[in-house]
C-alpha cells in the first residue's frame, strides 16, 4: 500500500537569496506537528556543466548558495516557516548525476543535496531515487521515506 503526503507546491514568488526552480513542502501527519513537515528546493540542470568562473561551475556556484543559506536567519526570516530544507536537483543522465555527487562529496559533504535523474523520477517519484553527497555509495531515499 502506497503512503500518500499532503503536498504543497509553490513556482511563483521564489527570488530570494537562492532562486529555485520551484520550491515544495510534504507533510506526514503520522509525525508530531512541527516536525512532519519536510521543505524542498527543486533545480531541473538540463545544462551540461560549465559556465565556469574562478574554475568553478554555474552549478556548483548555485548549489554553494544553498549551502551557505541553509539553517540561516536570512532563510528563516524570507520563508518564515522553515530554515532546514533538502535541495533536489535533477539531472539529464546517470554519468551527470554521479559527476555532481563526487564533486558535491568533496566541497558539501551533506544530506541536504538529493540528487536524480529525468528518467528515474518519470518511472517512479516514490522509488528511493535519490542520492546524497553525504552516504553517495550506500544509500538511496525516497519521498516516502519521510
Amino acid at each position: 500500500m502506497r503512503k500518500h503526503f499532503p503536498l504543497y507546491w509553490q513556482q511563483d514568488d521564489l527570488k530570494c537569496t537562492v532562486n529555485p526552480d520551484a520550491m515544495f513542502a510534504i507533510t506526514n501527519p503520522a509525525l508530531p506537528d512541527g516536525r512532519n513537515t519536510f521543505y524542498y528546493f527543486l533545480e531541473i540542470e538540463r545544462a551540461k556543466m560549465g559556465n565556469y568562473k574562478d574554475g568553478e561551475s554555474s552549478i556548483m556556484r548555485k548549489l554553494a548558495k544553498y549551502y551557505e543559506y541553509y539553517n540561516s536567519a536570512s532563510c528563516k526570516k524570507e520563508w518564515g516557516n522553515f530554515q532546514h530544507f533538502r535541495v533536489v536537483v535533477v539531472q539529464r543522465t546517470e554519468d551527470r548525476r554521479n559527476n555532481l555527487l563526487q564533486e558535491l562529496h568533496i566541497r558539501f559533504n551533506h544530506r541536504m543535496f538529493w540528487l536524480t535523474t529525468e528518467l528515474l523520477y518519470k518511472e517512479d517519484i516514490g522509488a528511493a531515487i535519490f542520492r546524497t553527497p553525504k552516504d553517495l555509495d550506500s544509500r538511496a531515499y525516497s519521498f516516502l521515506d519521510l
